[in-house]
């Protein structure tokens, strides 16, 4: 494994970085009301950002309560802000998005900017994220913001820095930098939905996040509460995220049942996984009646063995919940 897999090893093993700045968009709020603003909009209780040294999850949804945008919020401090080179302020919240979806957010972000004490400015091109994962990972080794996160099911840490010092921080870094295949074959192991596969404009919170994660039932009113309080009380939804094992990767993405009954689609596939004894996996929306452990399905003439997700669970993970 150690020779086909190297990043795999070391991810799992030690520590990997994995840039994100190429696909991320970052919106900069400032002012007295940033927070109690921002509380009104998302889908996340925001309440705890100053005080937490995690990365804040949240959705940002449309009226009809699918999917705008998943955001992440970073709270700065002043430390934080003089290592990003920003002024003006002693703090500020920082959201994170795919940047496809970018100008999106800010359209609907600044209709609802009336007469609050609210800055928004758009600084996707002064920051990078960079992502030191695995058990090995020390936050301390940076001297840049860092929050903790988890893109690969083994841990880690966010470190926020400059544009400008990014090629440099990479090239003299100990740690090697993962190619996407890697990332990707990780991310689908830990059962972590990515922007645009297991996550899309067509999908309710509920449908893509179905342990609450990245909204919130109790914190009141934002855009789009009122759809995920009625799915709440009703109880479930028609389909949820399911992992699949097979021998070959489909090439397409309908699911059926043996009888041809459609079952759902798969949104993500990864060649020999180590977690599933070198078998390819998948994750998929499936129907919600035809969700059964074990139970095969069909994708043309490939058969499709569901698994319980995440395929992979590290011990830090499991005691994290």
């Amino acid at each position: 494994m150690n020779t086909l897999y190297p990043f795999y090893h070391a991810a799992r093993n030690h520590s990997v970085f994995i840039d994100f700045t190429a696909e991320t968009g970052w919106l900069k709020i400032t002012g007295t009301d940033a927070l109690s603003w921002l509380q009104a909009l998302v889908s996340q209780d925001l309440r705890s950002l100053a005080q937490t040294e995690a990365v804040v999850q949240s959705f940002i949804l449309q009226p009809t309560g699918q999917l705008l945008s998943s955001l992440d919020f970073y709270f700065l401090t002043s430390e934080g802000m003089d290592a990003l080179s920003f002024d003006g302020s002693d703090h500020c919240i920082l959201a994170a998005m795919p940047l496809s979806q970018l100008n999106s957010v800010w359209n609907v972000l600044q209709n609802y900017l009336i007469n609050e004490d609210v800055e928004l400015d758009n600084v996707t091109q002064s920051i990078s994220m960079v992502s030191l994962q695995g058990p090995e990972a020390n936050s301390r080794e940076y001297p840049f913001p860092s929050y903790l996160s988890d893109h690969t099911g083994s841990s880690g840490y966010d470190f926020l820095l400059p544009y400008s010092a990014l090629q440099k921080i990479l090239s003299q870094a100990a740690n090697p930098v993962m190619d996407a295949a890697h990332r990707e074959l990780l991310r689908i192991e830990a059962a972590l939905p990515a922007w645009g596969q297991e996550w899309t404009e067509s999908l309710l919170a509920q449908e893509c996040d179905p342990l609450g994660k990245r909204y919130s039932t109790s914190k009141g009113c934002y855009i789009g509460q009122e759809i995920v309080a009625r799915i709440a009380s009703r109880g479930h939804t028609n389909r949820s995220l399911a992992g699949l094992v097979m021998n070959e990767i489909p090439i397409n993405s309908l699911l059926h049942t043996a009888e041809g009954k459609e079952a759902g689609r798969i949104t993500s596939t990864a060649p020999c996984s180590p977690a599933a004894e070198g078998k390819h996996i998948a994750l998929a929306y499936i129907r919600n009646e035809y969700n059964l452990p074990e139970s095969t399905l069909m994708a043309d003439s490939i058969s499709c063995q569901i698994s319980p997700i995440p395929f992979y669970r590290s011990s830090l993970r499991a005691s994290q919940g």
